[in-house]
């Protein structure tokens, strides 16, 4: 168990192998779509980035909340009962899937936006393909290893996708919406499939009933759904907004910002996912003091991370962007508007981890939702005044409040700051 008061350079070799991959899978996506721009127009690579982002919403959406139920559940069950676990949860997941499409086509005919027939068909293949995927790669991650996991879910599909990209910008050939969506839904199942036969290997000779406590299951599964809503709500529905608000080109713009902007998300997620395990080992056992010397001393990683993430985008975000094209340059303004609230998010610490594993499982959720609600009104509302550039502030604003009210929560319930200035607190001690 990882002693609290240990250096940095330990927790750096715990959370390194976490961090690799996702930083891997962070250069993988940014390559992936850097280069698809290019293929592309404005117009068009806006609307791959208003259905990418659409249908990865639905796709967690679609999970059910099962990817934390099977992590909760698979290290105590039985080999038949994490049989029984993964056939429930696929039966919820494409049911789920299927549904939420059929809605999303609904709501896209009456809003006048109806898609090409082939563009629906690749999409819809993609939602259910990326809720297969976080579904086994969940499953893998307790059963064959965060490498096997995370690989496929955040490096594998995504090379394979930007190897297609790059055939298509050398041979002068545009890699349009439908084309990039149905590949990556073909990369994507190959990818479960293959965690999937992994999976059943290592369950093969499981002995009695499966104890399939559906029941149970399903009351474990609200509280869940409601936080991985939440956190993809904050991922993906902005460019969604600013694409109907304003049009698919200013959405382009925007979801090149957020790529480059997104390290900084992905540095808080390898840290959290870090920081969970200790959480679930320290706060049971009372050692709290121990826990907060630890989340201090995460949070010296993060501030490096902060601090030379906001540097390299003021000094070469247009550079970064121009990468997309040259015309991408003009939203350097939003990256850094993003980049800032993503800073101070990062620099929060694993609140809503903290707050979740602790016994306080509603406090984020009920604060989560008043968050994203005022956050999407926000949007629409200076994103119809100022732009894209007026998006962006309202999302930088709401990401530093919501910092602010997690940290509030957990100082007061837990009397334990996960932010920042508990670094500052223990150094001058």
């Amino acid at each position: 168990m990882m002693d609290g008061a240990r250096p940095v350079r330990a927790i750096l070799a715990g959370a390194g192998p976490v961090l690799a991959l996702k930083f891997a899978g962070a250069a993988a996506a940014f390559g992936m779509f850097a280069v698809t721009a290019r293929t592309l127009d404005a117009e068009a690579f806006g609307r791959l980035g208003i259905w990418f982002n659409a249908m990865s919403f639905l796709a967690v959406a679609a999970l059910c909340g099962q990817e934390t139920l099977i992590l909760k559940v698979w290290a105590t069950g039985t080999v038949a009962c994490r049989h029984g676990l993964m056939r429930f949860a696929l039966g919820n997941m494409i049911a789920a899937a299927l549904a939420f499409f059929v809605v999303a086509l609904t709501v896209t005919h009456a809003a006048g936006l109806d898609p090409s027939p082939g563009l629906a068909a690749a999409a819809g293949a993609f939602l259910v393909a990326q809720a297969m995927l976080h579904l086994t790669s969940h499953a893998s991650r307790v059963g064959l290893g965060i490498g096997v996991a995370e690989g496929h879910r955040e490096v594998v599909w995504r090379l394979a996708a930007a190897g297609t990209a790059i055939a298509c910008l050398s041979g002068g050939w545009p890699f349009v919406p439908e084309a990039f969506l149905a590949v990556a839904a073909f990369c994507m199942v190959a990818s479960a499939t293959w965690q999937w036969r992994r999976l059943s290997s290592s369950m093969r000779g499981g002995a009695g009933p499966v104890a399939a406590d559906r029941r149970g299951w399903r009351r474990q599964m609200g509280g869940m759904w409601l936080a991985a809503i939440l956190d993809a709500g904050h991922q993906y529905l902005d460019v969604v907004l600013i694409g109907l608000l304003l049009d698919p080109s200013a959405a382009a713009g925007y979801f090149a910002a957020a790529r480059v902007a997104a390290i900084f998300p992905i540095l808080a997620g390898g840290l959290a996912n870090y920081a969970s395990g200790q959480i679930a080992a320290l706060f049971p056992t009372g050692r709290r003091q121990r826990l907060q010397s630890l989340l201090a001393r995460l949070q010296s990683l993060a501030a490096v991370g902060a601090v030379t993430g906001l540097a390299v985008v003021a000094v070469w975000g247009a550079a970064l962007l121009a990468i997309f094209g040259d015309g991408y340059r003009d939203f350097a303004p939003i990256l850094r508007l993003l980049a800032l609230g993503a800073a101070v998010s990062l620099l929060a610490g694993p609140a809503p981890h903290l707050l979740l594993l602790c016994g306080h499982e509603r406090a984020y959720p009920m604060a989560g939702i008043a968050v994203l609600v005022l956050r999407m009104v926000l949007v629409l509302v200076l994103g119809s005044t100022f732009g894209a550039v007026g998006a962006a502030a309202a999302v930088a604003f709401m990401a530093s409040l919501q910092a602010v009210i997690l940290n509030s929560l957990c100082r007061r319930r837990l009397g334990i700051d996960p932010s920042v200035i508990a670094l500052l607190r223990h150094a001058n001690r």
